[in-house]
C-alpha cells in the first residue's frame, strides 16, 4: 500500500514556473535548508563541546588533587603585575586543610616598577612566605644559562635570564633538610602564569614545555632533580563557578580568540589606561568610545573587511594580546591594609623563623638587578577593581580547565615523560615509582644552602 502511495504522489514536482516570484520562494527554501543545517550542526558541536568539557574537568580535577596528595610543599605561581587576580583562595584553603607547605611565588616581576613589588612582598608575607621570581625564557637552547648580572632596561621588560633563582633554591633546599633530606614540590596556579617557567629555571634546562600560550601544560607532569627531590607541574586550572570569558582572558587565562565577544574586555582595559599612553602606544587619534577607537585600531594596522569596513574583533584581539603579553605594560598595587579581604586566610604554614632565609639580602640581590623604569609612561598603574579579586567559589564546584586552554591535536608538545594516566591508581603509582627520565640541574650545590652575591 505504501509502494502505492509513492507510486500515485510521484515525484517532487517542484516550485512551477508559473508561481509568481519563483526566484525568491526558491531564495526562501534554500536559506531555511541552510539555516537548519547549521542548528543542526551548532546543537552536535554544542554537545560535542560540553561533553570534552566535562572530561577535562574530573580529569584536571584528579590530578590538582593529586598534586596536593603527593606533595610536601606546593608552590602558588602568580602573575606579579596581577597577583591577587591571578590567585586561588580555594587552592590555598585546599592546601593548608590537607595540612601541606605553601609558598607564594611572584613571577614575572620584571614587569612591575620595584616599588609596586616591594608593596606586594609586603602585602602577601602577612600570611605567607612570599618569594620574588622572574622564569628564565632562553628558548633558543634546552640548557638555560644562569647568568649574572645586570639586566637592562628595555620599555619594563628585562632580558631573558632569571632572577630571584637563588632565593627560592636557599627556601626549598633549607625546607628539604627540615624534612629529613627528601622533598616533593607541587607547582600550582593558573594558566600562563609561568609554572612551568619556573621549573625550567630551577632545573636549568628546558624540560617542561613554557609559553606565552595558555595551556601547553596538558596533565601533571614530574621532575625528577636528585633520589630524593623532585618537582611536580600541573595544568593551569581555575575554579568553574559562573566565570566571565572577558574575566579570563584580562587575567590570560585563555587566548583571545577563544572569546566570541572581546569588546567588554578591551572596554576595561581603556577604562584602565591612560587615553594619553592608549594613543601614543598605538599611533592613533582621540577616541570617543571603544567602538570609535576599535574602529581606528583597525585601520591603522590595516585589519579591513570587504568594502574597508573595519575588523572590529581583530583589532581587539591585537589590543588583548598586547595586553597578557606585556608590550602594553600594566600593574596593580595591593589593596589598603584596612581593606577586607575575601575570606580569613590562615596563617602560613611555612614560617620564616623555621628556615635559614637570609630575605633582607635576598630581595637586595634581585631589585638590584631589576630594570628601573625611565618615565611615568613606562608603566600603566591599573586599579585594583572587581576583576582583580582572587578566584573564589564552592570547592565542591570541583576544578576545571578553561575554555581553549587544551592544546588541539595537532599540537605536539615536546615532553614526553608524563606520569599521569586515567586511573587515580596508575597516577599514585606513576609519581611513586618515578619511572621517568631524570631532570638534572648540573649543579650539585643547586637546591642546598648558598650564600647571597
Amino acid at each position: 500500500m505504501i509502494l502505492e502511495n509513492r507510486t500515485l504522489l510521484g515525484k517532487d514536482p517542484g516550485v512551477p514556473n508559473s508561481l509568481p516570484f519563483k526566484e525568491k520562494v526558491l531564495e526562501h527554501i534554500e536559506n531555511e535548508r541552510r539555516k537548519n543545517l547549521l542548528q543542526q550542526s551548532s546543537k552536535s558541536e554544542s554537545a560535542s563541546v560540553k561533553s570534552k568539557k566535562q572530561e577535562v574537568k574530573v580529569s584536571f580535577s584528579k590530578q590538582f588533587d593529586l598534586v596536593v596528595r603527593k606533595a610536601d610543599v606546593i608552590v602558588e605561581v602568580l602573575d606579579a603585575r596581577d597577583p591577587l587576580g591571578t590567585r586561588s583562595l580555594e587552592a590555598e584553603n585546599a592546601v593548608l586543610a590537607a595540612g601541606k607547605k605553601l609558598i607564594i611565588l611572584l613571577n614575572k616581576i620584571d614587569l612591575i616598577p620595584r616599588d609596586a613589588l616591594r608593596q606586594w612582598l609586603e602585602y602577601f608575607r602577612k600570611w605567607y612566605t612570599t618569594m620574588p621570581f622572574k622564569a628564565n625564557t632562553q628558548e633558543k637552547s634546552n640548557r638555560l644559562g644562569n647568568v649574572r648580572g645586570k639586566i637592562p632596561f628595555s620599555n619594563g621588560i628585562s632580558s631573558k635570564e632569571g632572577l630571584g633563582v637563588d632565593g627560592l633554591k636557599v627556601l626549598l633546599g633549607n625546607v628539604r633538610r627540615h624534612n629529613g633530606g627528601h622533598l616533593v614540590v607541587g607547582v600550582v596556579g593558573l594558566p600562563n602564569t609561568g609554572k612551568s617557567a619556573v621549573i625550567n629555571t630551577l632545573v636549568c634546562r628546558k624540560v617542561a614545555t613554557s609559553g606565552c600560550v595558555p595551556g601547553l601544560t596538558r596533565e601533571c607532569q614530574v621532575y625528577k632533580i636528585d633520589n630524593k627531590f623532585k618537582i611536580i607541574d600541573s595544568p593551569g586550572v581555575v575554579l568553574s563557578k559562573s566565570i566571565d570569558q572577558c574575566e579570563l582572558v584580562l587575567r590570560n587565562c585563555t587566548k583571545p580568540e577563544n572569546i566570541e565577544n572581546p569588546e567588554p574586555a578591551v572596554n576595561s582595559i581603556l577604562s584602565w589606561c591612560p587615553k594619553r599612553q592608549i594613543m601614543i602606544r598605538y599611533a592613533i587619534s582621540d577616541y570617543a568610545s571603544t567602538t570609535d577607537f576599535l574602529c581606528k585600531l583597525a585601520q591603522r594596522m590595516g585589519k579591513l573587511r570587504k568594502g574597508g569596513i573595519p575588523d572590529v574583533k581583530s583589532a581587539a584581539r591585537v589590543l588583548l594580546n598586547d595586553w597578557i603579553s606585556g608590550k602594553l605594560a600594566h600593574y596593580t598595587l595591593p589593596p589598603e591594609s584596612s581593606a577586607p579581604i575575601a575570606e580569613p586566610i590562615r596563617p602560613a604554614i611555612i614560617a620564616l623563623e623555621d628556615v635559614d632565609l637570609p630575605l633582607p639580602e635576598l630581595d637586595e640581590a634581585i631589585f638590584k638587578k631589576l630594570p628601573r623604569a625611565k618615565t611615568d609612561n613606562d608603566f600603566c598603574p591599573v586599579a585594583i577593581v572587581n576583576s582583580s579579586e582572587p578566584f573564589n567559589a564552592d570547592l565542591e564546584a570541583g576544578w576545571t580547565s578553561v575554555s581553549g586552554i587544551l592544546v588541539s591535536d595537532e599540537e605536539e608538545t615536546d615532553l614526553a615523560d608524563t606520569t599521569t594516566d586515567d586511573e587515580g591508581d596508575d597516577d599514585d603509582e606513576a609519581i611513586d615509582n618515578m619511572d621517568f627520565e631524570s631532570a638534572e640541574s648540573g649543579d650539585d650545590e643547586s637546591f642546598e644552602t648558598m650564600e647571597t652575591n
